[in-house]
């Protein structure tokens, strides 16, 4: 046994934090891959003086398509493990909204968790964002497509749209709704891997209705 071996043997048995989590999601074939990188990566150390973090040895994992970022324990895992989910917010605010918009707020949900709106609780969201202007923004990862999908996403939206209605607030006071959804399937048919809806005219589909709920 190398001494890289003897060090990933140590490494394996002293896991925790984002590596932890991932390394339990993996299958034998992507663990196997997954400790060729890691044992690359320490002789590169070693040859150029250097150390790789954490998050570094995942980015490795995505770019060699080891991990799935839709998942949501990989994308938790990436982007969550950080103070102040730095990570998360450079994701949305670039990727998203091309630098154009600042996150005020950010908060992540327990995956038991429901959001409560006028006393129900019938959705799920994971992430609740609060941007500069006060737009509210939900985030959700979706694996697979089902029947009911589109309901389900123009629900979330519309529930969360609605929490900002205060008795006596004029309507011209409340601010657009943003539902991000990220999706490794096709489910607009558009070649694009990012597209856009809101409410349009029946008889004019380039003019916008209302742009008070958005779906990225």
């Amino acid at each position: 046994m190398d001494k890289y071996q003897k060090k990933f043997k140590e490494f394996k048995e002293n896991m925790q934090g984002c590596i932890l989590q991932v390394w339990q999601e993996l299958n034998s074939e992507q663990k196997e891959m997954a400790e060729e990188i890691i044992m690359q990566a320490w002789e590169e150390e070693d040859t150029q003086g250097f150390r790789y973090s954490d998050q570094q040895l995942l980015a490795c994992f995505l770019s060699n398509q080891i991990l799935y970022p839709c998942s949501d324990a990989v994308f938790k895992a990436i982007f969550l493990n950080d103070e102040g989910y730095v990570l998360l917010k450079d994701l949305i605010c670039w990727t998203i909204f091309q630098g154009q918009k600042k996150i005020l707020d950010l908060t992540v949900l327990p995956s038991e968790q429901n959001i409560s709106v006028f006393g129900d609780k019938i959705f799920h969201c994971d992430i609740l964002v609060v941007l500069e202007n006060n737009e509210k923004c939900n985030i959700e990862m979706q694996l697979t497509h089902h029947e009911g999908l589109s309901s389900r996403m123009v629900i979330q939206a519309a529930k969360l749209h609605v929490s900002q209605a205060k008795k006596g607030l004029e309507f011209l006071s409340i601010k657009p709704t943003l539902s991000l959804w990220i999706m490794p399937f096709d489910f607009t048919g558009f070649q694009d891997c990012y597209s856009s809806a809101r409410l349009r005219f029946d008889q004019d589909s380039a003019k916008i209705m209302s742009d008070d709920m958005q779906f990225h």
